[in-house]
């Protein structure tokens, strides 16, 4: 018996974040072995991520999975930069022979294994095309669960096969994945193996292919060689964190409750504003937030304030200039007209230089919740979190700097920041702002993330006069 065993994404994606694929060892097939050709429309949700120098010869490079009419899931490596030859190709069953064809508006990153991208324009469901379901939070993929795989693979070394495919398998407990793959992390992993007719995955060429169990997304598929050049087994990166995105436990903001708190938006292909960021006014001329929200002035960008409802503007602005600060994390912007205060718009007090926010002290975090999985809801909501001490905070990230970040939030007590609409939603204490949501990092389950203002005071002051 030849053992299969699959991974979920954790590891070795990095083919397409440099532009070429990674190298396989010599004389090693790369395939999913035992795999048969999909049906039509038997898997709408899989999609297929391709690179091109010319934007005329297209080359499959990753897999993904369609989660709204908006969005696909895939590996963080697996992510197109707006500015690349980038594109994504759905409702088919051959790479070559699109159905449609979308570009990469916005990368949302969940560090270190998801990305989200955002397609434009959106997707048009149909008998080929539709969205996969997500998992509840916390889901548990039990060992002895049957699922089905599918992907592209490849026909020789390094060339992709033009057909989808499909693999049976059965989840089977992670130390038979841990006495393969010696150095990973298997924290995040599911694995899984085909029986024992030497069947499974062996190839690079579909990373993030998804992993399904009664049509419910459970993982993306991680591509690694074992201990002596294995690829068995297999693994697939668990997806069930990202399903539930909420401020869990906020509650509806009243009108000018929170005055500098406002809404970025980006005008998509079906000509309407969505909401993408939040950030914070700091004068009549300057807002701030996360520096993943950044909008070139010349790109169909705007700032909503003086409002609960982003869909139902105070005033609106337009963006004139950009700063980012030099080590990334915060970002400066400049708006035109400038806003006029009063109950309703206003700007929110800074702290001082290095001014440390204390453990226990209450502060308040304010941003717009989903409706729906990846769909931001019309309303502001709030949400009272205790700044969580240092000790706490890293032993909740290991591994990650945080330097430059503070926890905040009761994870404890079932409430917290799971969201990606409410990137550089900002925490306030005492009408100052102590920090802005940051999601570079899966935040559902532990404390709130959020960048640390103070230590940006000078930076700031140096740039705006505030």
């Amino acid at each position: 018996m030849l053992l299969k065993t699959v991974l979920v994404l954790a590891a070795g994606c990095a083919a397409l974040a440099s532009g070429s694929p990674k190298p396989l060892q010599q004389g090693l097939s790369s395939r999913i072995v035992g795999g048969t050709p999909a049906v039509k429309g038997e898997f709408p949700w899989h999609v297929s991520i391709q690179l091109s120098l010319d934007a005329q010869n297209w080359v499959h490079v990753c897999d993904g999975a369609i989660v709204s009419n908006e969005f696909i899931l895939t590996d963080i490596s697996c992510r197109v930069r707006p500015d690349q030859f980038g594109r994504v190709v759905a409702g088919t069953l051959n790479w070559t022979d699109p159905g449609s064809i979308h570009t990469v508006a916005e990368n949302i990153i969940g560090e270190p294994f998801f990305a989200l991208l955002r397609m434009d324009p959106p997707f048009e469901f149909n008998s080929d095309i539709g969205p996969i379901q997500l998992p509840t939070l916390n889901e548990e993929t039990v060992p002895g669960t049957a699922m089905t795989v599918s992907g592209m693979g490849e026909i020789a070394p390094l060339e992709p096969s033009q057909e989808l495919v499909k693999l049976d398998v059965t989840v089977v407990p992670k130390t038979n994945c841990e006495s393969v793959y010696l150095w990973q992390n298997m924290t995040n992993v599911i694995c899984v193996e085909d029986g024992d007719n030497e069947a499974g995955m062996c190839t690079d060429r579909a990373y993030a292919c998804p992993l399904v169990f009664d049509g419910e997304l459970r993982g993306l598929f991680s591509y690694e060689l074992g201990e002596d050049n294995q690829c068995v087994p297999t693994w697939f990166q668990r997806s069930n964190e990202l399903r539930k995105s909420k401020i869990i436990g906020g509650t509806p903001a009243a009108e000018g409750e929170f005055p500098w708190h406002v809404s970025l938006q980006f005008f998509d292909s079906n000509e309407t504003w969505i909401h993408v960021c939040d950030g914070s006014i700091i004068s009549t001329e300057f807002i701030i937030t996360d520096q993943i929200c950044i909008f070139k002035p010349e790109k169909d960008g705007r700032v909503v304030a003086g409002t609960v409802n982003w869909t139902n503007p105070g005033s609106i602005h337009s963006i004139n200039e950009t700063i980012n600060n030099e080590i990334g994390f915060v970002s400066l912007m400049r708006v035109n007209p400038s806003f006029e205060f009063n109950s309703n718009i206003e700007s929110v007090r800074l702290p001082d230089l290095n001014e440390e926010s204390l453990p226990g002290i209450n502060s308040t975090v304010s941003g717009w919740d989903e409706s729906a999985p990846f769909v931001p809801s019309d309303v502001l909501v709030k949400l009272d979190m205790p700044v969580v001490d240092k000790i706490k905070c890293y032993s909740s990230y290991p591994g990650v700097n945080l330097s430059n970040l503070m926890c905040a939030g009761d994870s404890d007590n079932g409430t917290g920041m799971c969201s990606y609409n409410a990137v550089g939603a900002p925490l306030v204490y005492d009408g100052e702002l102590r920090g802005l949501y940051y999601t570079q990092y899966p935040t559902c389950g532990n404390p709130g993330l959020f960048i640390e203002v103070s230590l940006f005071r000078d930076w700031i002051f140096l740039n705006t006069g505030v």
